[in-house]
């Protein structure tokens, strides 16, 4: 897998520096219910991973900038690792992309281009946002982020106690993970969530290309076992990168998606329901692109051979934040020795809230136990 020349040019510019500022948020599925400004922030560049659901207590969890990939607001986009340090030889590798990744400005401020109107109450179109979610995504903000999610860092948790790698780019972009440098022009800004993806999964890919970033973590990755896991919007980022061969995603051992808003054309079913929504994605991925938005997702990469052969696909009749036709047609494409759940359970990105069912997906990915066998 190769990311964009421009994007590697960018990351490799100069090597990352480990510096973490977190901004602690609330925000609710419509958005934030503490301005940003007004939240505490902490500076360090490791800490220890501080979760009940860990079976371990050496696990670490460090955040990487990655200059020349920069947020909206102008700062440096992120990478965080979370690991356990004591763990020796080759050890899975899994790459994690968060929910809640979309945003945008309906009504623009011509005095601040990322004032006015947005999508959610609050901007996710800057670092601090992206920062608390992913410490929500490992069960160590204290403030939910999503409260819909119920998450306490489940599936991280578990991935770590069982001596995994778990990389997790932090997405200021609000791009359903899906720009690679984004359009100046039509916004003001740039969006990069699929190019700082990119290079997370590169370098769980390429140890020299991690070095060169400063991705630096001090353990091998098992390249027979390298994991793609995608959470709601994260989804979209994990069918990103497979429906383009180049990536090579038809190579990892699985890829797993839980409560995934996988076929975007079920939105445009329910014009009035949906009108906000489909007005972003029609910022996001021009209108044109709406016309076939399907091809771009999990359910045209099975189709299309790009996947592996272990697909794991998590949702429920009962999702609160994805239409049920957005997911439903894709999980009825997977085959063995892939699986699909409806875990027929009123929330969302199930994986992440049940150390049940976490530890179910864990052994699938890493043993090949099929959940509720």
């Amino acid at each position: 897998m190769t990311p964009s020349a421009s994007v590697i040019a960018h990351a490799l510019s100069r090597r990352a520096r480990p510096v973490l500022a977190l901004g602690l948020c609330g925000l609710g599925l419509a958005g934030c219910f503490k301005p940003t400004e007004d939240l505490a922030k902490l500076d360090f560049t490791e800490m220890p991973y501080d979760n009940a659901l860990l079976d371990s207590d050496t696990a670490v969890l460090r955040a990487y900038d990655i200059d020349g990939i920069t947020c909206p607001d102008g700062e440096p986009g992120r990478i965080y690792a979370a690991y356990d340090p004591s763990f020796s030889g080759a050890v899975p590798g899994v790459l994690l992309l968060h929910s809640g990744a979309f945003d945008f400005i309906i009504e623009p401020d011509e005095s601040d281009v990322l004032g006015g109107v947005h999508y959610r109450a609050s901007s996710r179109l800057e670092r601090p946002w992206a920062l608390a979610k992913v410490w929500e995504t490992v069960g160590m903000n204290p403030r939910p982020v999503d409260p819909e999610e119920e998450s306490v860092g489940a599936l991280p948790a578990t991935l770590v106690s069982q001596g995994a790698v778990v990389v997790m780019p932090a997405n200021c972009w609000g791009d359903l993970w899906h720009a690679e440098g984004g359009d100046m022009a039509l916004e003001g800004f740039e969006r990069n969530g699929l190019g700082l993806a990119k290079v997370a999964h590169q370098a769980l890919r390429d140890g020299a290309f991690a070095g060169s970033v400063g991705l630096d973590i001090p353990l091998e990755i098992d390249q027979d076992s390298i994991h793609l896991v995608g959470l709601g919007s994260g989804a979209r980022g994990i069918a990103e990168l497979a429906i383009d061969p180049a990536n090579d995603v038809a190579s990892v051992a699985s890829v797993v998606v839980d409560s995934a808003p996988d076929r975007l054309s079920a939105y445009q079913g329910d014009l009035l329901t949906f009108e906000d929504e489909l007005l972003g994605f029609e910022t996001i991925y021009g209108a044109e692109a709406m016309e076939s938005i399907d091809s771009i997702s999990l359910g045209a990469a099975l189709v299309e051979g790009t996947l592996p052969p272990a697909v794991g696909v998590l949702w429920s009749d009962l999702d609160v934040d994805v239409p049920t036709g957005a997911i439903r047609p894709t999980a009825a494409d997977v085959s063995d020795p892939g699986f699909a759940r409806n875990t027929g359970t009123v929330g969302t990105v199930f994986s992440n809230s049940d150390p049940t069912v976490a530890a179910e997906l864990v052994a699938w990915m890493i043993d090949g136990t099929v959940p509720g066998e």
